[in-house]
């Protein structure tokens, strides 16, 4: 379990770096980390149902990126996919909802107002993770 989400971290601070810096994710590693994630998932999982339930809050933001016209970009959608299958829904969820109030508090701050001010999701993420274990 500790591996598991030190891998998680690892794999989340890469891709959060690379989403500051270029506002796009690490395409290879993320597709690699993905199938190694699925393949780990479907050799463990009991029930097929809990497998598509997972995928749900990255079926969604798809969904929303599509709605959007891009504004989710699909490196979003892909991390969202991969948090699924590692922390389930529930798990999912509770991350997506703390970094949701992390992206809210940045968004209020005086120095992100403007029109077009974009905020990159997946640093996000990663300083959510980071401070789960605190909520």
């Amino acid at each position: 379990m500790i591996l598991k989400k030190c891998l998680l971290l690892f794999f989340l601070g890469a891709n959060a770096l690379q989403d500051l810096r270029k506002r796009e994710i690490l395409l290879l590693p993320t597709v690699l980390y993905g199938f190694c994630t699925l393949w780990l998932v479907l050799l463990t999982m009991g029930e097929p149902g809990e497998l598509l339930l997972s995928l749900l809050p990255g079926v969604l933001l798809l969904l929303l990126s599509v709605a959007t016209a891009g504004a989710v970009g699909l490196g979003d959608v892909w991390i969202t996919l991969i948090l699924g299958l590692q922390l389930g829904l529930l798990g999912t969820m509770e991350l997506l909802s703390l970094t949701g109030v992390l992206l809210l508090i940045v968004a209020v701050l005086p120095c992100n107002r403007g029109k077009g001010k974009e905020l990159p999701l997946v640093p996000f993420l990663f300083l959510a993770l980071l401070l789960q274990p605190l909520f």
